[in-house]
């Protein structure tokens, strides 16, 4: 089976946790900083094999989001120092960032499985844990996707899948939960923006296939998002070359080549009227004038 097509999956069957005790937070924090002494070149081996260690132990939930909280912006940086071009004589499916980033969002997902599966499951407590799980998640999927447009390079297996899957989620809860967010607070990030955000950018390097994108386009995407919607499908059957998100598949919008004759599992996309109608923006990025410009492949912003 090929690296990436498992690149998210928890595991199926955890260890015991009884020889953990070095993922205490105070031993961690140590380990941390004495991985960070040695450089990156030995960095990034020790961390990957921390990760997927933290993966299969069975832990009690507190302690796997203490020690992702240790883990997780040393690791994150150590992936944004990384070189973009691989080892000499070494081909892999994924690059050392990516995979990184593949660890944390799994050792995240099982965090989540495991507070969901908590006897606290409903505590204040879990639900501030949780909180910060979804939004590294968001995070996490989102320098996947962003790497991947910046450098032309293809996504592992199932980013796009995991990121509808994660907005289901935190919709299906959002809509079961108000009285607790008014508890909590609002969160810095508004899921919802972040979701639209990344729709949108992964709609333009769709759209613009083997190109890069303008700094332009990485610019205005967030003032987009804020004026973009997700609609239900069934009012805009009949519309002619509608934005489309389907949610079972693992890929990003995309325009459907003629009129929407039914309904899906999914969404439209409805996008800001600078970006033009639908059927006016088949050509994306690839004519004078284009909302959403092009450059040449210039290496990460």
């Amino acid at each position: 089976m090929a690296e990436d097509s498992i690149c998210y999956e928890v595991e199926s069957a955890l260890a015991p946790d009884g020889e953990s005790g070095d993922l205490a937070p105070e031993r961690l924090a140590d380990w941390i900083l004495e991985v960070k002494a040695q450089g990156l070149r030995q960095a990034v081996p020790r961390f990957v094999v921390q990760l997927e260690r933290l993966s299969r132990l069975a832990l009690p939930p507190a302690r796997r989001v203490d020690a992702l909280r240790l883990l997780l912006r040393p690791v994150v940086l150590v992936a944004a120092a990384l070189p973009e071009a691989p080892e000499p004589g070494r081909v892999a499916t994924l690059s050392l960032r990516q995979r990184l980033y593949c660890l944390l969002v799994k050792n995240l997902k099982q965090a989540l499985h495991d507070l969901d599966r908590s006897a606290a499951a409903f505590s204040v407590q879990a639900e501030v844990s949780r909180r910060w799980v979804l939004t590294q998640l968001f995070r996490l999927l989102g320098r996947q996707i962003e790497h991947a447009a910046e450098t032309t390079r293809p996504l592992p297996q199932g980013t796009w899948r995991e990121l509808h899957d994660l907005y289901s989620y935190w919709r299906g809860r959002a809509e079961r939960e108000v009285e607790s967010a008014a508890l909590l607070g609002a969160s810095a990030e508004d899921p919802d923006q972040t979701y639209l955000r990344l729709l949108l950018l992964g709609l333009a390097a769709r759209l613009a296939e083997d190109s890069s994108l303008s700094p332009t386009t990485w610019d205005d995407l967030p003032r987009w998002a804020s004026q973009s919607r997700l609609a239900d499908p069934e009012a805009y059957v009949g519309e002619i070359s509608p934005f489309i998100v389907e949610i079972a598949l693992d890929e990003p919008p995309r325009q459907v080549p003629g009129v929407l004759a039914a309904a899906f599992h999914g969404y439209v996309l409805v996008t800001p009227p600078e970006l033009g109608r639908p059927a006016a923006t088949v050509s994306f990025g690839v004519g004078q004038g284009s909302p959403w410009p092009l450059r040449a492949p210039s290496g990460p912003r």
